[in-house]
């Protein structure tokens, strides 16, 4: 009898022990399974030159990296648009999972993108001050370990790239004009971000907005997909 319950606990115990080993490692499974498929949505949906394709994902702590096969074209583009093929999958990510996936948290990871040519290893890195400050990255972009461009030259010719988003009208409203506002709104209630919790602000934020401007969920979905991009 006693040798039984002694056969009972050691079994329970060795249970337990597996089940702490393989729940860890089936939920980022499940993670980089969630980024593989985003990933090649954003790619087929963003970039039908593929330029940039076949993304591998895999998750360290809290870094998300994505590494793909690179087109020939790339290496003769500028550097800023280098920075920008990067960037715009970055942000395309990142709304994905701030919006639509946001119970997993990984809107809130670092993110690392590389790329390899014949001659050439490009690698693009994102970080956040903190997990909940999601319009405070800073990112950039190296070439062979050398850093070619940056966010914050990025945001000295934004104005530029935002003459490639035509503004709209949306209920009498310039669509810029209902994102700026949807901005100073989060800016105000998390103060900066700081206090940032997706599960109640978002709400709160997408309430605030259809009730000033008159419009549906859908519209400031829409408007904020397509600025959210250039911050």
């Amino acid at each position: 009898m006693k040798i039984k319950l002694i056969y009972i606990l050691f079994s329970s115990l060795l249970i337990i022990t597996l089940l702490a080993l393989w729940l860890p490692f089936y939920q980022t499974q499940q993670k980089v399974t969630l980024l593989t498929d985003l990933s090649s949505s954003i790619i087929e949906e963003n970039y039908p030159k593929s330029v940039i394709n076949n993304p591998k994902v895999t998750i360290n702590r809290n870094t998300i990296h994505v590494q793909f096969d690179l087109h020939n074209s790339f290496e003769q583009m500028e550097p800023l648009n280098q920075f920008t093929t990067f960037e715009l999958f970055n942000k395309h990510l990142r709304f994905l999972l701030l919006t639509k996936e946001s119970e997993h948290e990984l809107y809130g990871y670092n993110v690392t993108l590389s790329a390899s040519s014949n001659n050439h290893t490009f690698e693009y890195v994102c970080k956040l001050p903190n997990k909940y400050w999601i319009h405070g990255n800073e990112s950039y972009l190296s070439m062979n370990e050398n850093v070619i461009y940056t966010s914050s030259e990025f945001k000295k010719v934004k104005e530029v790239v935002i003459d490639m988003f035509p503004v709209k009208k949306i209920n009498g409203y310039n669509d810029y004009e209902i994102f700026e506002y949807s901005r100073r709104f989060f800016t105000a209630m998390t103060k900066g971000g700081k206090y940032y919790n997706p599960k109640t602000d978002n709400s709160l934020i997408v309430d605030a907005v259809m009730d000033k401007f008159r419009i549906t969920a859908a519209d400031f979905s829409s408007v904020y997909q397509k600025y959210f991009l250039l911050y």
